[in-house]
C-alpha cells in the first residue's frame, strides 16, 4: 500500500506542476522526480531525513491544493492534462508494481550498495558517511557520488511500516520510466 501511496504522490505532484506551469503531466514527471530527490538530499546532508520526508509530504499536499485552487479560479481545463503518454506511465507503473512485488535483491545481486544503501537509510534515517555509518564506515570505502536513487527509494519506503525490498526495485523502475 505504501508503494501505491508513493506512486500517487508522484502523479499528483506532476499534475500540480502541470497545472501551475501549464505543461503536460508527462513533461513534469522528470522535474517531479529530480526535484523530490534534490529536496530530500538537502535534508539527508543535514542528517534530518525524517523531517525532509514529512515536509515533502506537506509540500506536495499544499502544492496540490494550490493547483486545484488555481485551476478552479482560472477555469482551466484539467482533463486535457491526462494525455495518452501519462496513461502509459500509469500503466507501466502498475505493471512494475505487480512485477516487482516479490523481488529480493539477494536473488539479483549480493546486496551491493544499490540495495543496501536504501535499507541503511530506511533503518537509521541518518547520513551514511563517516563513523557510525552502516555501510561506509571509513574513508576507504566511501562512495564518491550523492545517493540520489537510494533517496528516491527511501521516498517509496517512507510510508511503509516495515522495510520491503521490492519497493527498491519499484522505485528504480519508476525513476527510469519517469525520465524516459
Amino acid at each position: 500500500m505504501a508503494a501505491v501511496f508513493a506512486l500517487l504522490l508522484i502523479a499528483l505532484t506532476a499534475f500540480s506542476f502541470s497545472v501551475l506551469l501549464e505543461k503536460d503531466i508527462v513533461d513534469m514527471l522528470p522535474f517531479t522526480v529530480f526535484s523530490s530527490i534534490l529536496y530530500l538530499y538537502f535534508f539527508y546532508c543535514a542528517n534530518l531525513l525524517s523531517l525532509g520526508i514529512t515536509t515533502l509530504y506537506l509540500l506536495i499536499g499544499s502544492l496540490l491544493f494550490y493547483a486545484i485552487f488555481t485551476a478552479v479560479k482560472e477555469k482551466r481545463n484539467v482533463r486535457e492534462k491526462i494525455t495518452p503518454a501519462f496513461v502509459v506511465f500509469c500503466c507501466t507503473s502498475a505493471f512494475f508494481l505487480l512485477y516487482t512485488a516479490d523481488n529480493y535483491s539477494i536473488n539479483w545481486d549480493e546486496l551491493r550498495v544499490w540495495s543496501a544503501m536504501p535499507k541503511a537509510i530506511y533503518e537509521t534515517k541518518q547520513l551514511q558517511l563517516g563513523a557510525g555509518a552502516l555501510i561506509f564506515d571509513s574513508g576507504d570505502n566511501m562512495q564518491t557520488y550523492p545517493p540520489a536513487l537510494p533517496l528516491f527509494a527511501n521516498f517509496f519506503l517512507s510510508a511503509a511500516p516495515v522495510f520491503k525490498e521490492s519497493y527498491i526495485f519499484l522505485a528504480y523502475a519508476v525513476f527510469v520510466s519517469a525520465i524516459t
